[in-house]
Order: structure tokens, then C-alpha cells, then sequence
């Protein structure tokens, strides 16, 4: 089962539109692939809800959303996604890493990183 978020910006429930949030996306060519990583940034009060993995096996960034949604009660301003990085069987290096990329998007932003959500995708196990 994969993992799912959704934000709504409070002030357009009834008309969402494109205007309320910011993407920047970069793709690069790797040695052997090509690397993604993206960020959506929410306007301010945004709430978002999700739906997670029960896998036993989920990695350590997939555990650090769901206690940030659950901490914040759903204030979320972004999220980073990568494709690079597993989303299960990552471990302590897993969540090492997470905190390190939210935390540097939160001081670039100037926003909390505990209102900051990352999505990965990868080969399982490698981060």
C-alpha cells in the first residue's frame, strides 16, 4: 500500500486553485538515472490529512509524517519529495536524513520543519 497526503488551504476549500500554492521541481540526469526532487510549498493554515503504509517495513520518513500531521493536528506548509530514497527498510539513516532535508528546507523557508512532510521513493533499503 502506498502513502498518500492531501493539503487544502483554508481560505479556498470551496475554489482551490494553483494560486494558493508554490512547486519547484528539479530534474538532473545521474550517473545511471535520473534523480527528482520537488517541493510544494502550502500557504499558511493549510491543513493536511494522509494515508500511510501499516507495513512493519515502512521507512523512518513515512513514521516521521504521520507524527508531524499528528503533532502540528494537521498544519503542514510543505512538502519535499524525492525519488532517490526508499520508503521502507531506510533506518536510523533513513530518519537521519529526513530530518536533515526537512530541517534545511524549514531554514531556508523560515518555517518550522515539524510543519514540513517528506516523500520518498527508491530501490527498498537504499538511502
Amino acid at each position: 500500500m502506498s502513502s498518500t497526503a492531501f493539503i487544502v488551504a483554508p481560505d479556498c476549500m470551496s475554489n482551490l486553485t494553483t494560486s494558493s500554492f508554490l512547486l519547484n521541481l528539479v530534474l538532473c540526469r545521474g550517473d545511471q538515472s535520473f534523480l527528482f526532487l520537488a517541493l510544494i510549498l502550502a500557504p499558511s493554515g493549510a491543513l493536511c490529512s494522509g494515508t500511510f503504509t501499516t507495513s512493519v517495513a515502512r521507512a523512518e520518513c513515512v513514521n516521521l509524517c504521520v507524527n508531524r500531521i499528528r503533532r502540528k493536528k494537521g498544519l503542514v506548509r510543505a512538502v519535499l519529495i524525492n525519488a532517490g530514497q526508499a520508503n521502507a527498510c531506510t533506518g536510523k539513516r533513513g530518519l537521519k536524513d529526513s530530518l536533515i532535508a526537512t530541517e534545511k528546507v524549514g531554514r531556508s523557508l523560515g518555517i518550522d520543519p515539524d510543519e514540513i512532510l517528506i516523500c520518498s521513493t527508491g530501490v527498498i533499503g537504499e538511502v
